[in-house]
């Protein structure tokens, strides 16, 4: 495993980052530690593990916005949206700790709630535009990440590893979407612009887990 493939430099601290820029993160229960990662810390695997197994190992955040950073892969599968929400995953939870220059917030991505057409408008059917409403998070940030900020010989799953595993979101998708989504069903990104779909919020998968976002106030 390795770095993200950006343009952008290693930084120890969340003030000194520019977008393309990228940092170590660990889980130190009960909080996340941004920055230097001390020795015998072992590095997550990019299609994450159990939440029991996931103290003390790191990995990285991208900056792609002015306050906001994420994760460059998943870091927990094999767990619900449900079971997300509990833990105040979903919609975020207050919180700063070292590394970081203010209070911020903790959650998960928005991933759409439906397909989206040529022209930008929702359809139930994949019309091969990625998700509905454009500004959802996993195109704007993810999918659409600048190319200029990619190395040369790599790709996008080198920066964010979205082939492999997909991501849980915060959406309810439209009853009907994908001729199957209820207010039930929970929307999942993976790939590029296209790979919406959705599950039960119940459901979890070894392939399926949480990406993890900090937004924070840029001063």
């Amino acid at each position: 495993m390795a770095e993200p493939a950006t343009t952008g430099q290693r930084r120890t601290n969340v003030s000194d980052m520019k977008i393309g820029d990228y940092i170590p993160v660990r889980w130190e229960s009960p909080a996340y530690v941004f920055g230097k990662v001390p020795v015998g810390i072992v590095e997550c695997p990019v299609g994450g593990q159990a939440v029991s197994s996931i103290t003390n190992r790191f990995w990285y955040m991208v900056k792609v916005d002015k306050g906001l950073l994420i994760s460059d892969r998943v870091i927990t599968n094999t767990i619900s949206w449900d079971f997300l929400n509990t833990g105040e995953n979903i919609q975020g939870y207050s919180w700063s700790g070292a590394g970081t220059i203010a209070a911020g917030t903790i959650r998960s991505l928005t991933g759409g709630v439906a397909f989206a057409t040529k022209d930008g408008y929702k359809a139930t059917t994949d019309q091969g535009f990625g998700a509905w409403p454009a500004n959802n998070e996993w195109d704007r940030y993810i999918a659409n990440y600048p190319v200029y900020k990619i190395q040369e010989g790599k790709n996008l799953d080198d920066v964010f590893h979205i082939n492999g595993i997909a991501t849980l979101c915060q959406d309810t998708p439209i009853n009907g979407v994908g001729n199957s989504a209820t207010s039930a069903h929970r929307t999942q990104r993976k790939g590029d612009a296209h790979g919406f779909w959705s599950n039960l919020s119940n459901y979890s998968h070894s392939l399926l887990g949480f990406r993890p976002v900090f937004g924070y106030r840029e001063v």
